[in-house]
């Protein structure tokens, strides 16, 4: 299993009033994402600042909207602990998806490992005076070229 860099952002957003949380709404600082080519599969899983994307124009997405998405949310307790709802079956649902659009399949193991450590690394500066809602929203993006 590859090692998962962390780039942190130099200037993290202020943090929204508790209160007013809901889901899609607020992200985080920073977002997974992981490369894939063929021949070596996914790799280079890295946290960075949560930014634009940089897409090759001829990608699949763009042409015919192939791209799959599990939503899965991650609670912050009052404890200061994240807690994620069941996801290893987030991540088996996600590549039962990505088989009937043959984009390649995810490793279960490692990306509920990342998963993990995403908001971890986070989230660490919420405040913890009640529980916080956020989303995290994984989406493989077929990067096929024609």
């Amino acid at each position: 299993m590859e090692e998962i860099s962390i780039q942190r952002t130099p200037n993290p957003k202020s943090k929204p009033n508790q209160a007013e949380l809901g889901f899609g709404q607020y992200f985080t600082d920073h977002m997974f994402i992981m490369d894939y080519t063929k021949g070596k599969g996914w790799h280079d899983p890295r946290i960075v600042p949560y930014g634009p994307l940089e897409l090759d124009p001829s990608i699949m997405i763009l042409h015919y909207g192939q791209a799959t998405f599990e939503g899965l949310k991650a609670y912050k307790t009052p404890a200061g602990h994240v807690q994620l709802f069941r996801p290893q079956s987030n991540m088996e649902r996600m590549n039962i998806s990505n088989e009937r659009l043959c984009i390649p399949a995810l490793d279960v193991d490692f990306a509920v490992s990342a998963i993990n450590v995403t908001p971890q690394k986070t989230i660490t500066s919420a405040s913890t005076s009640f529980a916080s809602l956020l989303s995290s929203r994984e989406s493989p993006v077929k990067s096929a070229i024609f």
